[in-house]
């Protein structure tokens, strides 16, 4: 009976493993990229910044007009009343051939506006995958630690089933049975807990890929390259490739934009302004008398206007840009130190993480081969079960210890990428 119940569970197991679908952390990126809201909304800001750019917005091109009017009169007079219907239609064009260049800056600024609408979109990029990969990898953590405890528990049923083994023999009381069974539950529970957290972390990584499904089987594995930085070629590379730094650059541009604006106000404005109208007008008197008239204008005029006082309003703009320019001056050089700074304390956390990652290792090497001689020996009666019961523990704790410290390494690593400017390119795709 019970090689058939194990028999369906196994059947049942591997029906449920091959409804899974199988998830990469680049597929978990791909899908979060695609869902995220806030990436969507920034992407709509994109294609408005794109249309915005254009010579037309900046005011290259002249506006043509029509017009229509239909004029009605009665009059009334002592020597004959008439009614009059006039109707006039016109063509018109306005264009400013100049205004201080304003038409070139206007587009240059609307280029750098569309610049920063895509370095804005990077950074929400950037957010979202270093978010994903960290989700991602708790998954897989809390997986390791859940496969640690399971075996833990399997460790403790073994013991529990040879305590009672010994009492059946004689040689082991009811209190060490009591203590095995007791260690057993503890450890049960523990595992109970840990399914929990296995399936709170799946259901985040699918919150922020827009899924309400948390079946996925995760393909990658918990990892983490243990390279060694060269400082001052990760300080370059910073500088040249974080997001927000560049975004700064590009603020500095369009200050720089609003200060030429303000000095093109000092220039005169040259406009052309032509059309042609048509009247048609029709008179008819009481008497019977009619009367009608069409009639037809062409015209093209050049205006010159320049502003000789404006109670200073001129000069004031040019100083506020100008402050404006050196306050976002001052916010890179904040800026470049604030992370450069953080570079050097990721820097450090990886170091000493790299380091902490080796001494898991060991201690967790050294954890597995003291179980596996205490396990000889509580069976061979030379150590008791509370000493067999302490390594065990060591055991556990070192396992977990381990995945922490790996997944501690992956986050600082994720960080340092995110510092530098090396998960997306400057158009703001993912770098793979």
């Amino acid at each position: 009976m019970k090689k058939i119940i194990s028999s369906i569970v196994f059947v049942m197991m591997v029906v449920f493993a091959s409804a899974q679908q199988q998830l990469a952390v680049f597929e978990a990126i791909q899908k979060a990229l695609q869902n995220n809201y806030d990436i969507q909304l920034q992407a709509k800001d994109r294609e408005i910044a794109a249309i915005n750019n254009n010579w037309g917005t900046a005011g290259r091109y002249p506006t043509l007009s029509f017009s229509a009017s239909s004029n009605n009169e009665a009059d009334f007079n002592e020597d004959d009343d008439f009614n009059q219907f006039r109707l006039v239609g016109g063509v018109s064009l306005n264009w400013t051939l100049f205004n201080g260049f304003k038409v070139n800056i206007t587009k240059s600024r609307l280029e750098e506006l569309e610049k920063l609408s895509e370095g804005h979109t990077a950074v929400l990029v950037e957010q979202t995958v270093q978010s994903v990969i960290m989700a991602y990898n708790s998954v897989l953590l809390e997986q390791k630690k859940l496969d640690v405890y399971t075996e833990n528990v399997q460790l403790s049923n073994d013991r529990l089933e040879y305590e009672k083994m010994r009492k059946e023999l004689g040689s082991a009381v009811s209190y060490e049975v009591l203590q095995a069974q007791n260690s057993y539950l503890d450890d049960k529970s523990q595992v109970m807990l840990q399914e929990a957290n296995v399936k709170s972390a799946m259901r985040e990584l699918a919150f922020l890929m827009g899924e309400e499904n948390t079946s996925y089987k995760l393909t990658d594995d918990i990892e983490a390259d243990t390279v060694s930085y060269n400082q001052e070629e990760l300080l370059n590379i910073m500088l040249n490739g974080n997001k927000n730094l560049q975004n700064q650059f590009i603020a500095i541009s369009l200050a720089e934009k609003e200060i030429q604006l303000a000095k093109a106000n000092y220039h005169p404005t040259i406009s052309l302004n032509a059309g042609g109208q048509v009247v048609d007008m029709d008179r008819n008197y009481n008497s019977g008398q009619e009367m009608s008239s069409l009639s037809s204008n062409v015209y093209g005029n050049l205006s010159l206007s320049y502003s000789i006082f404006n109670g200073g309003v001129r000069k004031r703009a040019v100083q506020i840009a100008k402050i404006e320019e050196e306050a976002a001056y001052i916010e890179q050089e904040e800026m470049e130190l604030s992370l450069t700074n953080q570079l050097h304390q990721l820097l450090d956390f990886y170091r000493a993480r790299k380091s902490m990652l080796k001494l898991a290792d060991e201690r967790l090497g050294v954890a597995r081969l003291n179980l596996d001689i205490s396990q000889q020996k509580f069976k061979a009666g030379t150590i008791n079960s509370f000493n067999y019961r302490d390594v065990q523990l060591i055991y556990q704790n070192a396992a977990t210890a381990y995945f922490d410290a790996l997944y501690n390494l992956i986050d600082v690593q994720t960080s340092i990428l995110r510092l530098t400017g090396q998960m997306v390119n400057e158009e703001g795709d993912l770098i793979r």
